[in-house]
């Protein structure tokens, strides 16, 4: 389900996606002047999909990094308000929020990451 999700926002905001090899750890960038989102491809599926679409925010949404960190982690946490807003219907979170025992299991039953919750 999810990777329909992914790839019609893909597809509807004309973004490239190229997964492939991060050296420094990373998981996932953003380039707005050519509309490219790279993901690591050593990331879970429910990894993969929650990182294309947070950085699929950061393009669609116009949210730049700043350099301020205060700033940076509000607009980190709008692009995975976002992503969550795509990836997880209500009546499924709402299941897994009263049925799961901790966040990781919540993420878990919903084919994400946790900080896409």
């Amino acid at each position: 389900m999810h990777h329909q999700i992914v790839l019609a926002e893909l597809r509807r905001q004309r973004i490239q996606l190229v997964i492939m090899p991060f050296q420094d750890g990373g998981v996932g960038e953003c380039d707005f002047n050519t509309r490219t989102v790279r993901a690591s491809w050593d990331l879970s599926v429910a990894e993969l999909h929650s990182t294309i679409m947070h950085e699929i925010a950061h393009i669609g949404l116009d949210i730049f990094p700043p350099d301020d960190p205060v700033r940076d982690a509000e607009s980190e946490d709008r692009c995975n308000e976002w992503a969550a807003e795509k990836l997880i219907p209500d009546a499924m979170l709402a299941d897994a929020l009263e049925t799961a025992r901790d966040e990781r299991e919540v993420a878990e039953r919903l084919g994400v990451d946790e900080n896409v919750l």
